[in-house]
């Protein structure tokens, strides 16, 4: 195989889309059953059933020294983070701290990420504002900033379409601008309306990693060994191990710059719980009482072990060599978000962790609580929330030096007829 002359980032996507529903409503999947079936085929589905053996050969990698291209990793998960396992308590809304050389980080959401603090940086306290009006919910709004699809005025038969591009086809294509033209910008496994572009052409949705890995093989000179293992309840633990191996061998491949995964729901064999207690605590964390109480310890542990298996990912990333001779975290950003802000969509408030990017000019080794200094009108009540989750997304799109001002549509329109602004960015993520 000839050797490659640039370098590129493969995105893949597992999309697994499940309902919710505004703050106040009954939440339950069972007030979505299509969304319901979909979370279980696509969040295990058959990319639980498949098992990854990556070996990039030399010649496909590049030649050690070369140019190891900039990457984007977007790791979404069900529910949201529960606010006590994410928030560090001593420090106030509006400022940030350096994360200590020595101790624990102080939080169940950040502790496993003790090893990689100088790559870290966690944003706590943004307002994942657009499902509060839109009687819609999608993980795609973590990339839209606006969805249709499900929306109150789509007609039944429409497409999945967005009032704007998606955050990881705007940095895929940006990256790939300079690139050999041979392969697509974004790799999306699971449902194709996970991400837009303008004609759909620019994004390969696959089923599972077994068809991303021949996808890869296909528009690459990567080879990917890709061995059939059969579980569908394996759970996000054996997900993470048929995952990782593919990432990191798909970094160094001339294929689509871009990932997007939706995390596997944890099982009974990743941590013990019976049943579907998981998904029955969500929706009982405000409840009074014991049973509250219980909620929440369950969503704390839930937390925890999800945060087990994304530094699982960061920390084989940081081992991992790419071919200019760094860690790929170096070169890569790693951007994980849960699909709503509190565990019982309520959507205050939203945090994220990012990883990694040192390359791309991103300040690590921080813990940033953003001011709640965004006054949101619910209909009946003022309240303040931390700025809108779009303004992260675009501050990702501008550390890629891609020049927009916003993640989807530009405003939104609250229960009493106001007007939200979702333009700008974190000037706290800007490039140092």
């Amino acid at each position: 195989m000839a050797v490659m002359k640039k370098a590129s980032l493969l995105f893949c996507a597992l999309a697994a889309f499940g309902s919710a529903c505004e703050d106040g409503d009954a939440p339950s999947f069972d007030t979505n059953p299509d969304a319901a079936q979909m979370d279980a085929s696509i969040a295990f589905g058959d990319a639980s059933a498949d098992a990854i053996s990556a070996d990039v050969r030399n010649d496909a990698a590049g030649p050690l020294g070369s140019t190891q291209p900039l990457s984007l990793v977007l790791l979404t998960h069900e529910f949201g983070f529960l606010n006590e396992s994410f928030r560090l308590p001593d420090v106030p809304d509006g400022q940030q701290m350096s994360l200590p050389a020595v101790g624990v980080l102080g939080s169940a959401v950040l502790e496993p990420f003790s090893a990689l603090r100088q790559q870290l940086v966690a944003v706590a306290g943004a307002g994942y504002h657009v499902s509060w009006n839109q009687n819609v919910y999608e993980p795609m709004m973590l990339l839209t900033g606006h969805p249709y699809w499900r929306s109150p005025s789509a007609r039944p038969g429409d497409p999945p379409r967005a009032l704007g591009p998606s955050i990881d086809w705007l940095v895929g294509h940006h990256l790939r601008l300079d690139a050999s033209p041979g392969a697509r910008e974004v790799m999306v496994i699971g449902r194709p309306s996970f991400t837009f572009d303008a004609s759909g052409n620019n994004v390969l949705a696959m089923n599972s990693f077994t068809d991303a890995a021949k996808a890869i093989v296909a528009e690459t000179n990567c080879n990917i060994d890709v061995r059939p293992q059969a579980s569908l309840t394996d759970g996000l633990a054996v997900w993470m191990d048929r995952a990782i191996p593919l990432l990191t061998s798909a970094l160094l491949c001339d294929g689509p710059r871009v990932f997007a995964l939706n995390l596997a729901r944890p099982s009974s064999q990743d941590f013990s719980f019976p049943g579907n207690l998981a998904q029955d605590a969500a929706h009982r964390i405000g409840v009074p009482g014991e049973d509250g109480r219980n909620a929440r310890a369950v969503m704390q542990r839930y937390n925890a072990f999800v945060a087990t298996q994304v530094a699982r990912l960061g920390e084989a990333l940081s081992t991992h060599q790419g071919r200019d001779g760094a860690p790929l975290l170096e070169n890569t950003l790693v951007v994980w978000v849960g699909r709503e802000g509190q565990p019982d969509h309520n959507p205050f408030p939203w945090h994220a962790i990012m990883l990694g990017g040192h390359k791309l000019g991103l300040a690590t080794g921080r813990y940033i609580a953003l001011p709640q200094d965004t006054a949101f009108n619910t209909g009946t009540d003022v309240i303040n929330t931390g700025p809108p989750h779009n303004k992260l997304l675009t501050s990702v799109a501008r550390l890629f030096g891609v020049d927009v001002d916003s993640i989807g549509a530009k405003s939104f329109v609250t229960k009493n007829g106001g007007t939200l602004d979702l333009t700008g960015h974190l000037p706290q993520l800007d490039r140092q």
